[in-house]
């Protein structure tokens, strides 16, 4: 008799373990992150183990998504593209991106009246939608004003440069220009330039450099960043 019951209790017990099948289909059917993590704590090597991890990722990165569409700026679908670059939603976030700095673009543009920035605007977003008020902007204010021939600037002489910051994508690097342009307008010499692969000949990364400096210069102006805790590195031109 003991022995009778003992297999039943034996086979209540098998009956109610979850088999991986069955396990599965309760997470697919909740499909939230605690019901994979549930899965994956009762079978960490199973069959479907890497399928559960997969989409905890995408889990991830649709909550991350949706925090981003909710701030809704630049630095939050920056910080978006950098921790999910192959995320469906990344391409979605490097256009919102390109978006508002071409609407900030078009502010600065329209709010300065120079014919300079205008044309750099048309330049850079042909096909904006604001192109065609700036092309007749443009053509308004160079009929008012003769042609003029601007000469460039003699590029500055010196063997060194500061490096401001590394960057994977360009439009990372455009950010960190323009916040670097805004925190600390006079304290470079001249534009921020960003070296782009082609430039340097290898690797695929996108360097933020200063115009050349003598090594005095370089010293003092990156000296003065790091008081303000911007970090920086001289290196040769």
């Amino acid at each position: 008799m003991k022995q009778r019951y003992a297999l039943i209790l034996a086979g209540l017990m098998l009956g109610g373990c979850d088999s991986p099948d069955k396990s599965w289909q309760l997470a697919e059917r909740d499909d939230t992150a605690a019901a994979y993590l549930e899965f994956l704590a009762k079978h960490p090597d199973g069959e479907k183990a890497d399928r559960a991890r997969e989409r905890l990722e995408d889990l991830k990165a649709i909550r991350a998504w949706e925090r981003a569409e909710f701030k809704a700026d630049e630095r939050s679908y920056q910080n978006f593209i950098e921790k999910f670059p192959n995320s469906e939603f990344a391409a979605t976030a490097e256009q919102r991106i390109l978006v508002m700095r071409r609407d900030v673009d078009w502010q600065v543009a329209l709010n300065s009246l120079d014919e300079t920035i205008i044309a750099e605007f048309l330049e850079h977003y042909p096909n904006a939608p604001q192109a065609e008020e700036a092309g007749e902007l443009l053509a308004a204010l160079q009929e008012e004003q003769p042609e003029q021939v601007v000469e460039p600037p003699p590029e500055r002489s010196g063997d060194f440069r500061l490096q401001f910051a590394v960057f994977r994508t360009p439009t990372a690097a455009e950010i960190e220009v323009r916040r670097l342009a805004g925190l600390f307008p006079n304290s470079f010499f001249g534009p921020i330039h960003i070296e782009t692969p082609e430039e340097r000949g290898s690797g695929n990364l996108f360097r933020l450099l200063s115009v050349p400096m003598t090594g005095d210069e370089a010293r003092a102006a990156c000296d003065q960043l790091k008081e303000r805790h911007q970090d920086c590195l001289i290196i040769n031109r």
